[in-house]
């Protein structure tokens, strides 16, 4: 490996200690994550849908602020948002999270775990090529078009997630806990953005 190559990883696990709290380092070489990342990404009628719903159930007390596209304004991702852990004291943000939303009603739901296949790998490969110093978080929305059956559940791409991925493939299949389930409640919010703090590196 030439020097030049090395010192491109040398900076690439530098980045993700900075990013990346007691986490181990990436397992997969830059050049795999680099064949997923793409110009843009499509959008589906389902994903459009999602991000009103996911707009819908962050907007309480001005503790994510969001800018979210549904018309593929950005490549890779789906827009970011700006975490205020407590407005009330300080609304400086403290971080930007960058996010995908994929809308879907094909999951599979069985003890406790939902099962949700994602069919590019273009964002957990955004990711991993510290193409952005700030972190990630998948959201995937359930029956965005379905009164009364919305759900959110989200995913944040940490090393150990991202190692966890063949990048050699073309999907993933993802599990969620019940952890990972946002409701539309003012409760759930807040301790979604109490997770999410826990996760900044200070």
């Amino acid at each position: 490996m030439s020097f030049v190559n090395s010192a491109k990883y040398i900076v690439m696990d530098f980045c993700f200690q900075e990013l990346y709290k007691g986490e181990k380092m990436l397992l997969q070489s830059k050049e795999i994550f680099e064949r997923h990342v793409k110009t843009h990404t499509q959008r589906s009628a389902e994903d459009a849908s999602a991000v009103n719903t996911l707009e819908t159930f962050l907007d309480f007390d001005g503790r994510v602020n969001c800018d979210f596209s549904k018309r593929d304004k950005w490549p890779n991702t789906d827009g970011y948002f700006e975490l205020v852990p407590d407005p009330d004291l300080n609304r400086r943000p403290v971080q930007t999270f960058f996010v995908q939303i994929k809308g879907t009603h094909n999951y599979t739901e069985k003890d406790g775990i939902l099962k949700y296949s994602l069919q590019s790998l273009a964002f957990p490969a955004f990711i991993a090529t510290n193409t952005t110093f700030d972190p990630g978080i998948l959201f995937v929305v359930l029956n965005s078009d379905v009164k009364g059956k919305k759900r959110v559940f989200w995913k944040y791409m940490s090393v150990e997630f991202i190692n966890s991925v063949d990048f050699n493939k073309d999907s993933t299949t993802i599990s969620f806990t019940a952890d990972e389930e946002i409701f539309d409640t003012e409760e759930s919010v807040i301790s979604f953005c109490k997770k999410l703090e826990s996760k900044i590196v200070s």
